[in-house]
C-alpha cells in the first residue's frame, strides 16, 4: 500500500563481486532489478537504475550520487541498505533492500524520503524478453517493433542478419507490489463442458442482470475456524459508494480522455488486466480475543484508529502463512466481528508471540452510511484512497453464487494516477505522480454494457464482469496488478472450481471501460480532519 510517498519507482541494482575476505560479499553479482517510476520525482527516465558496485558505493540515475551501501543478512537473508542526504529535490533518502530468492529473480524493498511516506514494492531481476529495452544492460530491443523496419530483434538486439525463428528465451517476470496466483487443483464435475475448468451451470431468474451459479461435484469438508468467512457480497447494510449500482448512471464528459490517457500511459499495470489473491479476510465470533498493539511509524495521526483488534485463531496476514510479517510486505490484517458489525482492517500488521504492532488502522461500522468524505476528508485508512478494503473484495465464494453485489477495488501505478488530487468516494490519495489527463485516486469505472461477456474463456469470468458493468471498479490504490479479489484460503468455494486465475479477464481493455460519476477533484493536501 502506497501512502504518501510519490515516487514508486524503477529499481536496477548490480551488485559487483566483494573482494576477498570481505566480511559481507555483495549478492546477486551483475543482476539489475527493475520497477517503474524514477526515485526523484520529475526525472525524464523511463526507470531508474540503482548500482552498487564493488567498493559498496551505490548511486541511483536519476539523481542519487554515490553513497556507501550497508550489506549483511538477516533473517537468512541478503539485506542491502543506503542513505543519501540528497537526491535531487528529496532530502534524507533510505533505501533497504532484501533478495528474496537464491536464484536472484526478486527484490523486496522500501523506500522513504524527508516528508514523505514508505513506499514498498517488489523489484524484478532485469531479463531479455520482460518488455524493457534495458540499455544499461547491453538491451537495443525486446521486440521487432524496437527495431528499424525490416530490421529483426534477435536476443535483445537488433540486427541485420536474417532469422526465421526467435532466439530469446521465453521469460516469466513479475512486476508487482504482491502476486499470489490461486493454487492448481483437480475437480471432478458431474459434466464436461469446453470451458476451462469444467463446471456444471445452473441459472436462476431475478430482477437484476442475469445472474448464473456455480456448481461442481467438488466436496469440502466442513471447518468450525473462526477465519472462516463465507462470501462479503453486501458487507455494508447501509447503502455506501461501493454497493451502489451505477448502471444506469450516464457515462462522464471525461470518461473518454481518461481513457485514453490511460491507454496512452500503459494502461493496466502488468499491461493486461489481471487479479492478485493474495488479501486475507477473517472473521470473528463473541469467543475471538481482542489484542491491543503497538503503533509503528506507519501509523498516522489523526488518520488511523488505535483500538484493540479481534485476531482470530488460525488466521493470516496479506501475503502470510500466519501473523507475523516475514515478508515485510503490506501484510493487512483484515477482520469482520460479526456480533457487533464491525470490520477491522490493519495495513502492515505485525503479531509475533506476545508483541503486536501495526500500521496505520481503521475501524468501520457495518451498519452505517457514511458522509461523502467516509471517515474524514483527507485521512487514509489501511487502503491508501482511505476505502475499507474488505467492502471491494471479491470472493469465490460469491462467484459461485453468481452474483458480486458490489464495486470492485482496483490499481494502477501511481505514475498512472493524476497527482495532486483525488475525486469522491475517495477521501485520501497515496503518492499519486501521473499527469492532469490520467484517472485520479476514487475514479470509478464501469464496464460497458456491449462488451461481448460470451468471449470471456468462464462463467466465473462473466460473474465478475457483470459486477463490473453494474457496480464499476473504484481507483483505491497504488500498485501494478489491478483487480483485487480475495484469498481462497479460509472460504468454501476455491478459484479453480469457478474458473477464475490471475489471466481470466485479460481481454478487457482500458478502452472496454468508461468513467461515471466524476466528482470535482479535491486537492490533495494529507491534512486529514476526521469526521465524527
Amino acid at each position: 500500500m502506497l501512502h504518501r510517498f510519490a515516487a514508486s519507482f524503477a529499481l536496477a541494482v548490480l551488485l559487483a563481486a566483494a573482494p576477498a575476505g570481505a566480511a559481507a560479499a555483495p549478492p546477486c553479482a551483475g543482476v539489475r532489478f527493475l520497477v517503474d517510476t524514477p526515485i526523484v520525482p520529475g526525472s525524464a527516465l523511463p526507470f531508474d537504475a540503482v548500482t552498487v558496485d564493488a567498493a559498496g558505493d551505490a548511486t541511483a540515475d536519476s539523481g542519487c550520487p554515490a553513497a556507501h551501501a550497508r550489506i549483511g543478512v538477516r533473517r537468512g537473508d541478503d539485506v542491502v541498505r543506503v542513505y543519501w542526504p540528497a537526491c535531487g529535490p528529496l532530502r534524507s533518502v533510505r533505501l533497504s533492500a532484501k533478495v528474496d530468492d537464491p536464484g536472484c529473480t526478486t527484490l523486496t524493498a522500501s523506500v522513504t524520503a524527508h516528508g514523505l511516506r514508505r513506499r514498498r514494492f517488489v523489484a524484478t531481476a532485469s531479463t531479455c524478453g520482460d518488455g524493457r529495452v534495458d540499455g544499461a544492460a547491453g538491451e537495443t530491443c525486446e521486440g521487432d517493433a524496437d527495431c528499424a523496419p525490416g530490421v529483426p530483434c534477435r536476443s535483445c538486439a537488433c540486427t541485420s542478419a536474417p532469422t526465421t525463428t526467435s532466439t530469446r528465451p521465453a521469460v516469466a517476470t513479475t512486476t508487482t507490489t504482491t502476486t499470489s496466483r490461486p493454487p492448481s487443483t483437480t475437480t471432478t464435475t458431474t459434466t464436461t463442458t469446453s470451458r476451462p475448468p469444467a463446471t456444471v451451470t445452473t441459472t436462476t431468474t431475478t430482477s437484476r442482470p442475469p445472474t448464473t451459479a456455480i456448481t461442481t461435484s467438488t466436496v469440502h469438508p466442513s471447518t468450525t475456524t473462526t477465519t472462516t468467512l463465507a462470501g462479503l457480497s453486501r458487507l455494508f447494510e447501509a447503502a455506501n459508494p461501493w454497493n451502489t449500482d451505477v448502471s444506469a448512471l450516464p457515462k462522464s464528459a471525461t470518461s473518454d480522455g481518461i481513457v485514453q490517457a490511460l491507454a496512452a500511459a500503459g494502461g493496466w499495470g502488468t499491461g493486461t488486466l489481471r487479479i492478485d489473491f493474495s488479501i486475507e479476510v477473517l472473521e470473528a465470533d463473541a469467543s475471538t480475543p481482542f489484542r491491543t498493539f503497538t503503533s509503528t511509524a506507519d501509523f498516522y495521526t489523526p488518520d488511523c484508529d488505535h483500538l484493540p483488534f479481534p485476531v482470530p485463531a488460525g488466521g493470516a496476514l496479506e501475503g502470510e502463512t500466519g501473523y507475523q510479517c516475514a515478508s515485510d510486505g503490506d501484510c493487512h490484517l483484515i477482520v469482520v466481528h460479526r456480533p457487533t458489525k464491525t470490520l477491522y482492517e490493519m495495513w502492515r500488521a505485525n503479531i509475533v508471540g506476545s508483541t503486536f504492532t501495526g500500521g496505520c488502522a481503521a475501524v468501520w461500522d457495518l451498519t452505517r452510511a457514511y458522509p461523502a468524505s467516509l471517515r474524514g476528508d483527507q485521512c487514509t485508512s489501511a487502503d491508501a484512497g482511505g476505502f475499507p478494503i474488505a467492502a471491494m473484495l471479491f470472493s469465490a465464494d460469491e462467484v459461485a453464487r453468481g452474483s458480486i453485489d458490489h464495486a470492485i477495488r482496483f490499481i494502477l501505478p501511481n505514475s498512472r494516477i493524476r497527482s495532486g488530487v483525488y475525486v469522491r468516494p475517495a477521501s485520501h490519495a497515496g503518492g499519486p505522480s501521473g499527469g492532469p489527463g490520467l484517472p485520479p485516486y476514487g475514479v470509478r469505472f464501469r464496464l460497458r454494457s456491449d462488451f461481448p461477456l460470451a468471449s470471456l474463456p468462464s462463467e466465473g469470468a462473466r460473474v465478475v464482469a457483470r459486477a463490473l458493468q453494474r457496480y464499476g471498479m473504484i481507483l483505491a490504490d497504488g500498485g501494478n496488478i489491478a483487480l483485487t479479489a480475495q484469498s481462497d484460503r479460509f472460504t468454501t468455494r476455491k478459484w479453480s472450481e469457478v474458473g477464475v486465475d490471475t489471466r481470466t479477464l485479460a481481454a478487457i481493455q482500458p478502452t472496454d471501460m468508461e468513467v461515471v460519476g466524476m466528482g470535482a477533484p479535491v486537492p490533495l493536501t494529507y491534512d486529514c480532519v476526521r469526521n465524527p
